[in-house]
């Protein structure tokens, strides 16, 4: 059994939302659950305008909400917002053995 961080920075990929992104999300963390890894998630947010959908209860995500940046900073401004998200998900939940990233554009 290895400790896992499930890692997300894109602010557009919450962990309750009904898209395909988030349904993937929480389907590789209940995955990893059920290999019997100790898996801790990291996610900007928990839902979105679109609703939130039922969540496994197995799984206990961290959430760092973005902030709001001007056009021409929103590209720099959610990359810092992800590596806060890293900093203080690692801060709070120690350190894993290893950390599963999911890729945004």
């Amino acid at each position: 059994m290895s400790r896992v961080l499930l890692y997300c920075g894109d602010p557009g990929i919450p962990w309750a939302a009904p898209s395909g992104a988030s349904s993937h999300l929480r389907g590789v963390g209940e995955a990893l659950k059920a290999r019997g890894d100790e898996v801790q998630i990291a996610t900007p947010r928990r839902g979105d305008a679109r609703g939130e959908v039922e969540t496994p209860t197995t799984l206990h995500p961290y959430h760092c909400p973005p902030r709001r940046w001007p056009s021409w900073m929103k590209e720099v401004g959610e990359t810092w917002d992800a590596r806060r998200l890293l900093s203080k998900s690692l801060a709070q939940q120690g350190r894993p053995d290893w950390i599963w990233e999911r890729h945004a554009v």
